[in-house]
């Protein structure tokens, strides 16, 4: 074997315990490494100016490999070695590219990072009450405006381009509940904190980019750029998205999809639809969307059990059954609710909830009694007008009014199917 000449070591969570200190083990693991002449270089992704006292104080220690590799520097001189540099204009190009997604930018030159007032509260903000927070401080500096006018006035290179987005808490705790992993209170209500729980109700939905089987159109700012990065790109411009529709729902990149738990309120089924339509309006007019299919699961309540609402909007997108749109429920999956497991009475009286939807409230009586007339005589408006002592033009209003509101085409078998199915259910759950 090749005799040892150096040592690298990355910095948090290698060289560095929880508390951001070395320890007497790792201390002592170091000494005898030193005394075998192996030389130990520290390489992070942290500027130079970043780099622990507690790890500079080390004896024998060097040289140091900061930025992601940016800079290897002499740390008895100060001297840099070798540097690679970002160009300020490529910078200028990826923040242009990336001006309408919402995250944190900073850029980091000699071992400085560089950020808005509004970007630096933020990041007090998400740091507050760790041990990572006067790292933090010690190393950024404010600016009167933005990143990218900080680089048109100093065109100068840069070490790194930074940009951060969601919170790795909330990550955290929305992973280990689509892993079906038992969650501490704690984390529940970190999760109720940020917008979700409280007795609320909740689907989740997938948004898939492409089709099943075809490649996403990736053009990476690097070569390296993966469909995994292309989703974490289309999930920050989906948060944008929503936004602008004042939606807080919670996003996260789940597997080839993009999950949304979306607030459904009840009492309210065409809200969550209404929204849906405007975010698919929207997505399509993106790159990051060149084709798009969406799966919606059922509606929850207990934070714990949003794993199975993930896992049924997951097999919507799996059997698609479109109606001029690319969203699918599941509740609308009837020969897979009803025929291949059953159905509690719960679960059947939120189907029809989800069929008739506002139908169903008081306000909307007459027209429901109409749909049910109409359902009755198999769709024949002369018979339904006759027995309800109507009008014509009076059903024909009713009926396109019904339609809006359901957002079904009753001259279509399926849409046909789908609410003569919710009409069955809410006689069901109305007589039992």
């Amino acid at each position: 074997m090749a005799e040892i000449k150096l040592l690298a070591l990355d910095l948090d969570g290698t060289l560095l315990n929880g508390e951001k200190q070395i320890s007497p083990r790792t201390r002592a693991a170091l000494d005898r490494v030193r005394q075998q002449g192996v030389l130990v270089v520290p390489v992070t992704g942290r500027p130079s100016q970043g780099i622990p006292r507690a790890v500079l104080d080390l004896p024998g220690l060097r040289y140091a490999v900061s930025s992601n590799g940016a800079t290897i520097r002499d740390l008895a001189t100060g001297q840099v070695l070798l540097e690679k540099l970002l160009p300020a204009a490529t910078c200028l190009e990826v923040l242009d590219r990336c001006a309408q997604v919402p995250m944190l930018r900073e850029v980091f030159r000699a071992g400085v990072g560089y950020l808005s007032q509004g970007d630096y509260e933020t990041l007090r903000a998400r740091y507050a009450g760790t041990s990572m927070l006067q790292y933090h401080l010690d190393t950024r500096q404010v600016l009167p405006g933005t990143v990218a006018e900080f680089l048109q006035a100093d065109p100068r290179p840069v070490e790194e381009l930074f940009f951060l987005t969601g919170s790795p808490q909330e990550k955290a705790a929305l992973r280990d509940l689509l892993t079906g992993k038992r969650l501490s209170e704690r984390r529940l209500q970190r999760l109720a904190e940020v917008g979700l729980g409280g007795g609320r109700t909740f689907r989740a939905v997938l948004f898939r980019p492409g089709l099943p089987g075809t490649p996403l159109p990736v053009t990476p700012f690097y070569e390296e750029e993966t469909e995994e990065a292309w989703l974490a790109q289309g999930a920050a411009y989906l948060r944008q998205v929503l936004d602008r529709l004042g939606d807080p729902g919670y996003l996260t990149v789940a597997g080839e999809t993009i999950l949304w738990l979306a607030e459904d309120p009840p009492g309210r089924p065409a809200a969550l639809p209404q929204r849906l339509e405007a975010v698919t309006a929207a997505l399509p007019q993106s790159a990051y969307f060149p084709a798009l299919q969406v799966g919606v699961g059922a509606a929850f309540r207990d934070l714990r059990t949003c794993r199975a609402s993930a896992d049924q909007a997951r097999q919507a997108l799996a059997h698609p059954q479109r109606r001029g749109g690319p969203v699918t429920w599941y509740d609308d999956l009837v020969d897979r609710r009803l025929f291949q497991r059953g159905g509690t009475r719960e679960e059947l009286a939120a189907m029809a909830e989800r069929l008739l939807g506002p139908l169903l409230q008081p306000e909307y009586q007459a027209l429901l009694d109409t749909l049910i007339c109409y359902l009755d005589h198999n769709g024949n408006a002369k018979a339904t007008a006759q027995a309800m002592f109507l009008h014509p033009n009076t059903l024909h209003y009713r009926l396109r009014k019904i339609q809006s509101l359901l957002h079904r085409d009753l001259g279509q078998s399926e849409d046909f199917f789908q609410v003569m199915l919710g009409r069955k259910l809410y006689d069901f759950i109305t007589k039992n």
